[in-house]
């Protein structure tokens, strides 16, 4: 049995730990909400808006941009899932600014609409997780958002898809998983942003959401976008979806299959893959040998930085 079919789950045994996101969340938060602007070590990154960081994450992200757009590209791209934390603080403005730049190549976040159609930036489809707030967010109108405050940050709410597109301008690219939001209303926002060369949209659903998209690029749209190939279909039948072939597609230990990774070659079609949850930096650097060798170079991650250090020479 190879490591890729391993169980994900954490477990205690000897080893270099690689923390529980809930670990790293509650030694961040304690940070944060002590007020003393010492940001935890492994996500330390330059102030937003200082010349160093300025110049860094401009650097970085015309690195990456190369990547995304060079389908023979074989350096290692990592996705922090959810910006990079798994709790309250997910998707935040405080969690951009925390990972953009040189510490994550990209970042992931999930777009959802409110009652009266306004795209924000929460993973689930409630607010009861993250906020002081109940119910679905189509429940809530933006005004009504706007009154809701992460737990345990105060300062902190949940931010609209305009206010994290501008936050992430010439910063750091982005991932932007389209849930249960128009894909026009999200494609117009980074339109009008100027961020079109800054974005992959994410498409969980693509079987009802090729339309719209299929829409934009018959219109001309230059879109980078990305279906998710779900257990059980066809890749011949989703890429049949689009007006045009997508440059990635979204694969999971379900769909990592021979057969997938050779269509997908045979179309300069690059594979995109949830990392699978490890414990030690051994086990990751294990596993990720293993995707590598399978030519596999995309990933999203919850353990992004831990990924980073188990494969260095990836980069």
């Amino acid at each position: 049995m190879s490591a890729i079919d391993r169980c994900h789950q954490p477990q205690d045994r000897r080893g270099t730990r690689v923390h529980h996101p809930a670990v790293r969340l509650l030694i961040l938060a304690a940070v944060a909400l002590a007020g003393s602007g010492v940001r935890a070590g492994a996500l330390t990154t330059p102030a937003p808006g200082t010349a160093t960081s300025a110049v860094t994450d401009a650097t970085h992200l015309e690195r990456v941009r190369a990547c995304v757009y060079d389908v023979s590209c074989t350096r290692l791209l990592v996705a922090a899932h959810r910006m990079g934390f798994k709790g309250p603080f997910e998707n935040t403005l405080w969690a951009l600014n925390q990972n953009s730049g040189k510490t994550t190549d990209l970042l992931e976040f999930s777009v959802r609409e409110t009652w009266d159609g306004r795209p924000i930036v929460i993973h689930d489809d409630t607010v009861d997780r993250t906020t002081n707030g109940s119910g679905r967010v189509r429940w809530h109108t933006l005004a009504q958002i706007r009154q809701l405050r992460i737990k345990g940050m105060e300062t902190e709410r949940i931010p609209t898809l305009e206010e994290v597109l501008d936050a992430a301008r010439g910063r750091v690219f982005l991932i932007v998983s389209v849930k249960s939001a128009s894909v026009l209303t999200v494609w117009r926002a980074i339109k009008s942003q100027g961020l079109t060369q800054q974005v992959i949209l994410f498409l969980y659903k693509p079987r009802w959401q090729s339309r719209e998209l299929n829409q934009l690029l018959a219109e001309g749209e230059n879109i980078l976008f990305m279906p998710r190939l779900h257990k059980g279909e066809s890749l011949d039948a989703l890429i049949d979806l689009f007006y045009r072939p997508p440059q990635f597609v979204h694969i999971d230990q379900a769909t990592l299959t021979q057969d997938t990774l050779a269509g997908l070659a045979r179309r300069e079609i690059r594979a995109y893959m949830q990392f699978p949850w490890r414990d030690t930096i051994a086990e990751l650097r294990q596993i990720g040998r293993e995707l590598l060798d399978k030519r596999v170079y995309f990933f999203l991650s919850d353990q992004a930085l831990q990924v980073y250090e188990a494969l260095p020479d990836a980069r």
